[in-house]
């Protein structure tokens, strides 16, 4: 299996594996109390291999995409824009699928009698806080991936971008990956909420000091993930912002180099941007080229314009 693809695997089994991790902590917490630790164990981790099975088998097309090697098609631009615009859509595509799946999962050992057996008017706000943990693990899936395919595509060396290609990803990530880290933690705080309200019976004021400080560590703890999540995808967008301005720096120096290129980082606006880039810096050189081929030329005229006037002296 190559470098990107193991890679890409091994996140998406990590997280699934911590989506089960935390789903038997939450059934044993939260179980009858007459029922035994060993089925709630039991149940979750035959579910759970199944669960991470399928989590890798749904994606592992997508894990592919990253070893391609691209530069053949450099020349064949619309080969190229098929495969870069499937290459940009595994990050989204990966944290729908993921959570489209733990979702499936939930509802199955919810509502099949006898999977799972939990105290009175807890199912609601468990299922939304095991949901909830289910989307930070995909947005881990989300954020490893975005930066995988920055990585990728930068390891390429591309230069062309298929000029008709453009997509507004850098405007649904905007707008997409905000809300959804939003709702995530609303779902996770309703949950939290909920279950402490249920635990001192309606009133906040009766919690306990080691119930109140565990409550209040988790709460913290979770959003601390959120938070450094939402910094690490920044972190990678920034890459992209600062490899196209440190190529743009190198065109712009002295040198005047017009055979430097601005690789492609990304399969969104920046990456059009890149494209644009690299065609008017290429029509630039082929232009010089020219002019300076005609300059020759009408130097070697003109010398021989020159010539010709003193032999006829």
């Amino acid at each position: 299996m190559k470098k990107y693809t193991f890679s890409f695997i091994g996140v998406v089994a990590i997280s699934g594996f911590f989506s089960v991790i935390e789903l038997i902590l939450l059934s044993i917490w939260f179980r009858v109390p007459t029922v035994p630790i060993t089925r709630p164990v039991t149940v979750v981790l035959i579910s759970g291999v199944l669960f991470v099975a399928l989590l890798i088998g749904a994606m592992y097309k997508s894990a592919r995409l990253y070893d391609e090697n691209l530069n053949p098609y450099q020349n064949d631009l619309d080969t190229l824009g098929r495969k870069i615009h499937k290459l940009g859509e595994v990050p989204l595509n990966s944290l729908l699928t993921f959570v489209g799946i733990q979702l499936v999962y939930l509802l199955v050992l919810f509502k099949v009698p006898n999977l799972l057996t939990f105290r009175d008017d807890v199912e609601v706000p468990l299922f939304c806080m095991i949901l909830a943990l289910g989307m930070l693990n995909a947005a881990i899936v989300f954020v490893a991936t975005d930066a995988m395919t920055t990585k990728a595509l930068l390891s390429q060396k591309l230069d062309k971008y298929p000029p008709t290609m453009r997509i507004r990803r850098q405007e649904r990530k905007l707008f997409i990956i905000p809300m959804f880290m939003t709702i995530m933690a609303l779902l996770f705080s309703f949950a939290l909420t909920y279950l402490l309200l249920k635990h001192t019976g309606g009133n906040l004021r009766t919690i306990d000091g080691i119930t109140l400080f565990g409550a209040v560590a988790v709460l913290l703890a979770y959003f601390a993930l959120v938070f450094y999540l939402v910094r690490k995808w920044n972190t990678s967008t920034a890459i992209i912002y600062q490899s196209i301005i440190s190529q743009l720096d190198q065109l712009t120096s002295g040198d005047r180099d017009l055979t430097g290129r601005v690789y492609i980082t990304s399969v969104d606006e920046l990456g059009t941007m890149a494209g644009l880039i690299n065609t008017f810096c290429s029509s630039l050189e082929t232009n010089m080229i020219e002019l300076k081929a005609i300059q020759t030329e009408l130097s070697s005229t003109g010398e021989s314009l020159r010539e010709n006037a003193e032999k006829s002296e």
